[in-house]
């Protein structure tokens, strides 16, 4: 026998015992020619798509409901204005009080947003019909609680806010619960 190159023996045992190693002869030990990545690999790029899509589209989803939301207040929907300020509220991290009244709840956050819970109850409670005039105020109350949101939360605060999927946690909430374990009527 002739003299035999470097890495063209046998392998070492550290050679066997490292599954990608390469030896100087260019064979592996492996049966791929590259890097063996493991199984769960596209299992968390899956994932981890799905998280940026998710963090990628809130923003947007967000500025259409609100678009659409004000276009329903101009229409004479009161309540879209509401439904606004409360979800943008708890994007804030501060949500109304559960089970308080419009005004009970402006005032447990802010006295600033009472001129659009009072306009919010007045048409609930069915204390005004939705003429031109109370849309106007409707319109101008949001506005206003819009404007004072502004100024009362920081820029980091409500660029987080405007990240922050609210609403598809709470539907997810909803829909675990509704999956929950069932209770036996035994």
């Amino acid at each position: 026998g002739g003299d035999v190159g470097p890495g063209a023996g046998p392998l070492t045992p550290r050679e066997e015992r490292e599954p990608g190693f390469v030896a100087a002869g260019g064979g592996t030990t492996s049966d791929s020619a590259g890097i063996a990545l493991p199984d769960w690999t596209p299992w968390a790029i899956g994932l981890s798509a799905l998280t940026l899509f998710i963090i990628a589209m809130t923003p947007t989803l967000k500025w259409l409901q609100r678009r659409r939301r004000l276009a329903k207040l101009r229409s004479g929907d009161i309540s879209s204005a509401w439904d606004d300020i409360t979800e943008r509220l708890t994007d804030l991290g501060d949500p109304f009080e559960q089970g308080a009244t419009p005004i009970e709840a402006a005032e447990g956050v802010d006295v600033a947003l009472v001129p659009l819970a009072t306009t919010y109850g007045q048409s609930l409670y069915g204390e005004h019909e939705s003429t031109t005039l109370v849309i106007d105020q409707a319109v101008e109350a949001h506005s206003q609680a819009v404007d004072h949101l502004t100024t009362r939360y920081s820029t980091a605060e409500r660029l987080v806010a405007v990240m922050r999927p609210t609403r598809l946690l709470r539907r997810l909430a909803v829909l675990s619960q509704r999956r929950g374990p069932k209770k036996d009527s035994a």
